[in-house]
């Protein structure tokens, strides 16, 4: 079963009844794409922390929180499940924060949840359909730390050090990269009260020194990372903690989803013993293409790539993804004659870099499939 499955079968149960586990942690980042953003200043009416339940009382709250999410269809049934359960259905959110800044490639959301007693579980949002976003999480082979790297951690440290609560912090894709960081960079008083970090698929970073090495032993254990059987977007980069890997539904591309994860009957997720040969090859790939790559190169790479696809006005991924095939090339072609020779040439360097390496690795790949055939022949 999927994240629905658990909710049916185990949303009857209160935290106090069938403590917080990773199944869990999966269904908050999961709320977090919901654009709470729309409707937290209607419904708060000056409070500081609401009911979720209260959106019931907007005549459109539903279609408020699932508008403009990456699959409307998807985050309506995880509302209609959640709203219903006991476990999720009676938390409080609190203090949710957005930045968003075209000129600083910054996109950043996150909030709190308060579940009975006195334990809250701060949630980072992910990447949005934005280009906007995108580009930030481009950014992370460029720049040391990305401006939502640096959004986390004070909203970490605003959050947590007006009450003595514990707390847990949860994110997806980006957002587990945000947990992670934070976890790394918050305040160090707040740690005696600091549960744990669920990182679900997040990217890893590019600099590491950039972390106080003995921070990594005191909260290791206090580290939990899990990524699906085909990830890409997980191991990217360098990965300061161990990881799990999970069972997924669906072809590879979809992996990423957290909708696609395996949860067994007792409502854990099914892990695996290590992720499949098309993940690992992939992660090759790309890490033998990055890496010769200057910083320079890097930064004009990313800058480039976005100058192309913003063209024409374009501001969220789906308008880049509905064009045609046809007015894609076209459009590359059009653009690739816009810049100097110099600019062009780096380009179509670069590409045909990653398709040759990529090649190579496909073909390392086939090489070996067919001498374990000739062995057992």
């Amino acid at each position: 079963m999927n994240i629905f499955g658990y909710l049916d079968k185990f949303g009857r149960y209160s935290f106090k009844k069938r403590k917080f586990s990773e199944t869990d942690s999966l269904v908050f980042s999961s709320i977090s794409y919901l654009k709470w953003e729309r409707v937290f200043d209607t419904i708060s009416k000056g409070r500081k922390m609401v009911p979720i339940k209260e959106v019931l009382s907007l005549p459109n709250g539903r279609d408020l929180l699932i508008e403009g999410t990456s699959n409307p269809e998807a985050y309506g049934e995880l509302w209609d499940h959640l709203i219903k359960t006991e476990r999720f259905g009676t938390l409080e959110i609190c203090n949710p924060k957005t930045v968003f800044s075209v000129e600083k490639d910054v996109q950043f959301f996150a909030m709190t949840f308060k579940s009975e007693g006195w334990t809250r579980y701060i949630v980072f949002r992910g990447t949005d359909g934005t280009l906007v976003g995108w580009k930030e999480d481009c950014n992370l082979v460029v720049l040391k730390e990305i401006p939502a790297e640096l959004e986390a951690v004070k909203y970490v440290d605003e959050t947590v050090c007006k009450h003595l609560f514990p707390f847990h912090i949860i994110g997806h894709s980006k957002g587990g990269n945000l947990a992670t960081y934070s976890s790394l960079k918050m305040k160090k008083r707040h740690s005696f009260r600091f549960k744990g970090v669920y990182n679900h698929d997040g990217p890893g970073f590019d600099d590491l020194s950039i972390f106080d090495q003995k921070e990594f032993k005191k909260i290791a254990k206090k580290q939990h990372k899990i990524v699906p059987g085909e990830s890409v977007i997980g191991l990217l980069l360098k990965q300061p903690f161990e990881y799990k890997v999970c069972q997924a539904e669906k072809a590879p591309m979809w992996q990423h989803s957290i909708f696609k994860w395996c949860i067994d009957s007792k409502g854990e997720i099914i892990l695996l013993e290590d992720r499949t040969s098309g993940s690992k090859q992939m992660e090759k790939v790309i890490k033998d293409w990055l890496e010769p790559m200057s910083h320079d190169d890097r930064e004009l790479l990313v800058n480039t790539l976005f100058e192309i696809l913003r063209w024409d006005g374009r501001t969220t991924l789906y308008e880049v993804t509905s064009l045609s095939k046809v007015d894609m090339l076209f459009l590359l072609g059009k653009l690739l004659f816009r810049y100097d020779s110099k600019k062009r040439a780096f380009l179509i360097k670069n590409v045909t870099e990653f398709i040759k390496i990529k090649k190579a690795a496909q073909e390392e790949v086939e090489g070996k499939g067919k001498r374990k055939k000739k062995e057992k022949a």
